[in-house]
């Protein structure tokens, strides 16, 4: 058996066996290193740090124990029953079938491997680009973990301007940063978010220290570049709420409250008067209108706070399919290798990353990081090939990726799929969903009735806009079959 099928199968529910996802913690003190540029400054006593984490009194969900799935028989109720495993042969011919059904229009591929094996095993449809919508994360995300490491976090420090009453709000890039942690989800969110009332209980101790009760307070939102909203987008994604502005320093990911649709027009801006708010809180006399401002380099930083290890954020993007964190971290990984932190820097970042870790990019076209824009473009093949880049043992770093994946039924983007038609995939398909207007795509791992281990993918870029649902449910049932396959010695 390759290592790569061994390790994936650690990170696999197995059959007739209880679900364990394990969230790694690293240590709190792990730091990265840095200015202003979003990279934390060695700590100092002149400088009062916060590092998120769990907060008093909760833990960190480091293992969720999840019920035993049976499989019943006939899983599909929309296809052919399948009264007992059948070869990968068979699963061919019922997968060419299924992919052919008008529910998923004229373009619908798919591709299956055993770990470590880079021949499929089923490969249907096509062999041309395909829309992936989310499915892109997969490439932003490999890039970010091998660019950044899993242990780095991102900073959002006060630092002293030109006057030593002048506080300037430094935005690191840190996606989770938030106001504070609200009672009712502190012990179920993760991962915990660094807030901007750790920084003002913070900054308001370094500066009664200092004997300074009456500030004025500026903002530094340069860390990126470029536009706020990728060209390539639809311009009713603004309007309708479907993304924010990208920023460097924002709350609640650049909504007006956590959770909400509502987005605000200018995430830095709206941050800073909720930060002003804090300090006040406080006691501090703030006066004047907040403004941008650029912090110059060697300003002395008097509070900060550090965001979540990136392995921890990986984990809640993938999860959740957050467009708004993976766009940061697009920007992010630009920053790292020196180009400006934009839309093109970034995708100039993956597009190299991927390269030199020895993926073929031929035929693939990024114009975002999230996958938001239809312009994306990637083969089936190289989603196979990242998937099986982050189950091989020659990529530790990148095995947050694979154990991230939600699981059908239970978790992240799928807790409410495969419930109908699809059980058999029930609890043993982890992947990542794609989903755009016509689009519908999973890509992940999943485990066989023989107990075999798959990579695979399946995307449906031209699938009728007016039934969206009855689309997704095909492409659960596509999923599910492949787990009914007896795939060993393929």
């Amino acid at each position: 058996m390759p290592k790569a099928t061994r390790l994936l199968g650690s990170l696999l529910l197995l059959p007739a066996a209880t679900m364990a996802l394990t969230f790694p913690t690293p240590p709190v003190d792990s730091t990265a290193t840095g200015a202003h540029s979003g990279l934390p400054t060695p700590a100092d006593d002149a400088t009062d740090t916060f590092v998120a984490a769990a907060p008093s009194g909760s833990r960190s969900p480091q293992t969720v124990n999840l019920p035993l799935v049976g499989r019943p028989t006939p899983p599909l109720n929309s296809l052919a029953p399948i009264p007992q495993p059948l070869k990968a042969a068979a699963i061919h011919h019922l997968v060419a079938t299924a992919l052919m059904k008008p529910t998923l229009g004229p373009h619908a591929e798919l591709a299956a491997a055993r770990p470590g094996y880079a021949q499929p095993v089923i490969r249907v449809g096509g062999r041309g680009p395909v829309t992936p919508a989310s499915l892109l994360k997969l490439f932003t995300l490999t890039t970010a973990l091998e660019v950044l490491g899993t242990e780095h976090r991102f900073v959002t420090s006060v630092v002293r301007g030109s006057k030593p009453s002048d506080l300037i709000l430094v935005g690191g890039g840190d996606p989770l940063l938030a106001v504070h942690r609200h009672a009712k989800s502190s012990a179920s969110t993760y991962p915990p978010a660094a807030t901007l009332a750790a920084l003002a209980r913070a900054t308001s101790r370094r500066l009664s220290r200092l004997g300074i009760v009456r500030v004025h307070l500026q903002y530094d939102a340069s860390l990126f570049r470029g536009p706020s909203v990728d060209p390539a987008w639809p311009r009713s994604y603004l309007r309708d709420n479907v993304v924010s502005r990208v920023s460097p320093l924002w709350v609640n990911e650049g909504r007006i409250r956590p959770g909400a649709v509502r987005r605000v027009n200018d995430p830095a801006r709206a941050a800073t008067h909720a930060f002003r708010k804090l300090l006040r809180g406080h006691g501090l006399r703030v006066s004047g209108p907040v403004k941008r401002a650029t912090a110059a380099p060697d300003a002395a930083v008097l509070a900060r706070v550090l965001s979540p290890p990136l392995s921890q954020i990986v984990q809640h993007t993938v999860s959740l399919s957050d467009n708004e964190g993976a766009e940061v971290l697009l920007r992010q990984v630009a920053v790292a290798v020196g180009w400006p932190g934009s839309f093109r820097g970034g995708v100039r970042t993956v597009r190299t990353t991927l390269s030199d870790m020895g993926l073929t990019l031929e035929g693939a076209r990024f114009s975002d990081g999230s996958g938001l824009a239809r312009s994306d473009r990637v083969p089936l093949q190289l989603l196979l090939d990242v998937l099986q880049m982050a189950a091989s043992p020659g990529h530790p770093e990148l095995s947050s990726l694979v154990s991230s994946l939600p699981v059908a039924g239970f978790s992240g983007s799928l807790t409410y799929r495969f419930m109908r038609g699809a059980s058999a995939g029930l609890g043993v398909v982890r992947a990542k969903t794609g989903t755009l207007a016509g689009v519908h795509a999973l890509a992940g791992v999943l485990t066989t009735t023989d107990g075999s281990a798959l990579v695979f993918a399946v995307v449906a870029d031209s699938a009728p806009v007016q039934a969206p649902l009855p689309a997704q449910s095909q492409i659960d049932r596509i999923a599910a079959l492949l787990s009914t396959c007896r795939c060993r010695g393929h």
